[in-house]
């Protein structure tokens, strides 16, 4: 009887060690592993567009006359020689005298285009240049004052200083803003702004 009890209590104990305890707490991470090595090299892209075919080389003027303004350009010769490429409108009208500035008409070369003052009707132009160093208008107008005489172009931006009314008193100069878009000179809300001398006749934005 008594080994029998003793048997019991022993089963009973080799049961109880059969059930497992609580799961003791993660340890801390272990050092990181050595970097792995570095991929292949991918394909190469597809090529991009090709860029625009430049003009040959040539000098621009405008010619400030009366009516219809116009652009004369003349082909450079690898001499120095000039001969006569055409007359392109700018679709404005100039003033037929000296305007007095040297920034009547600017080239933008990342963009290909020209941009002039028509002082006669009060605009400004905008005119792509192609490859064959032909002039195309692709936008003129008002030029938010009085006789625009200097332009000046910074990527989409295009500002011009319009000399006001030299007859009147005060003159009124000003300059005005602009922004390119696609073929189009879009006037900039709020950006005229009157110059400091209401009496300069002789405005100039320099190039």
């Amino acid at each position: 009887m008594y080994k029998q009890g003793v048997m019991a209590m022993l089963a009973l104990a080799l049961g109880a060690c059969v059930n497992d305890g609580m799961d003791g707490m993660d340890g801390a991470a272990g050092p990181g592993g050595p970097r792995g090595d570095q991929g292949d090299e991918g394909d190469p892209g597809d090529p991009g567009p090709p860029g625009a075919q430049l003009a040959p080389p040539a000098v621009y003027t405008l010619s400030n006359a009366p009516g219809d303004n116009q652009v004369a350009a003349y082909l450079r010769a690898s001499n120095g020689n000039l001969s006569r490429r055409g007359r392109f409108s700018t679709g404005g009208e100039g003033l037929g005298s000296g305007l007095g500035s040297q920034g009547a008409i600017v080239f933008d070369a990342a963009t290909q285009r020209f941009f002039a003052a028509n002082t006669g009707d009060g605009s400004i132009s905008m005119l792509s240049l192609d490859a064959g160093g032909n002039l195309k208008e692709l936008s003129t107008v008002p030029s938010g004052g009085l006789q625009p005489v200097s332009v000046t172009v910074h990527g989409d931006l295009v500002y011009v200083a319009n000399r006001g009314d030299a007859s009147a008193t005060p003159v009124n100069p000003n300059i005005s803003g602009f922004k390119i878009s696609g073929g189009d000179l879009v006037p900039i809300a709020g950006s005229t702004r009157a110059l400091s001398a209401a009496t300069d006749r002789t405005p100039d934005l320099g190039t």
